[in-house]
């Protein structure tokens, strides 16, 4: 389930606050129990770092309800039930350190499909989207986001994460938090066998993106891109 609001519970002991990444088998799980509800949730945008949006995974009781019946003066929400989820590995995870040296690129830089999961069901200030990057290809052009924020679980394959110049593995249940305004591009690169993400985050009209690569500023409620020239605060003053 993503919603647009959370609290700031439940961080995993393999947090790493630079990165904003740590994994399904570190998130712990809480248990609810109260009459006919019944459920266990993992709060993973806690876990990972996010600011204001809210992903968590339930395990509801069979015959149980997960909640009361509500309704919500302003947040949204989107609930999928996958038709699989990346399982746990046994033995220690691995090595979660970056490193700076840049991955192979495959002759086309970005490479696969993207099904837009949220439009689909109706939403409107969200957006929920699965993402297969093709083998050795990046998930899209590296970037940074001025207003909306991004959470990504990785669910099958393995690869990187790029944060500005640093490379950070990623594997079955990987989750990678990008909140806004960092001013740290971001892309995703698949490994040998491919990448799957599911991608939730926020829309919002008046959201600015950055392209370092290409020095482009897309302004997202335009609808326009434009390129510029990168300045210094004093260049051009007296």
């Amino acid at each position: 389930m993503a919603r647009g609001r959370r609290s700031r519970r439940g961080v995993c002991r393999d947090y790493h606050p630079p990165a904003m990444l740590c994994h399904l088998d570190d998130v712990p799980w809480e248990t609810h129990e109260h009459g006919d509800l019944s459920l266990e949730r993992q709060r993973l945008s806690a876990a990972a770092g996010a600011r204001d949006i809210g992903l968590s995974r339930y395990l509801i009781a069979a015959g149980c309800r997960a909640m009361p019946l509500h309704v919500h003066a302003d947040e949204e929400e989107i609930f999928l039930r996958p038709a699989s989820c990346p399982r746990s590995r046994r033995g220690p995870p691995r090595s979660s350190r970056c490193r700076t040296s840049r991955p192979r690129r495959s002759t086309t830089a970005a490479s696969g499909t993207r099904r837009d999961l949220g439009r689909a069901a109706g939403s409107t200030r969200s957006g929920l989207v699965h993402v297969t990057v093709a083998p050795l290809a990046r998930s899209a052009p590296h970037h940074c986001h001025s207003v909306e924020e991004e959470l990504f679980v990785v669910l099958d394959g393995d690869g990187f994460v790029m944060l500005g110049d640093e490379r950070h593995p990623l594997r079955a249940g990987s989750i990678v938090a990008r909140p806004p305004a960092t001013g740290i591009a971001h892309t995703f690169e698949a490994g040998e066998d491919g990448l799957m993400l599911l991608a939730y985050g926020t829309r919002d009209p008046s959201d600015m993106c950055w392209y370092p690569d290409s020095s482009k500023v897309s302004f997202r409620g335009l609808k326009v891109i434009a390129q510029i020239q990168a300045l210094d605060y004093w260049d051009g003053e007296p």
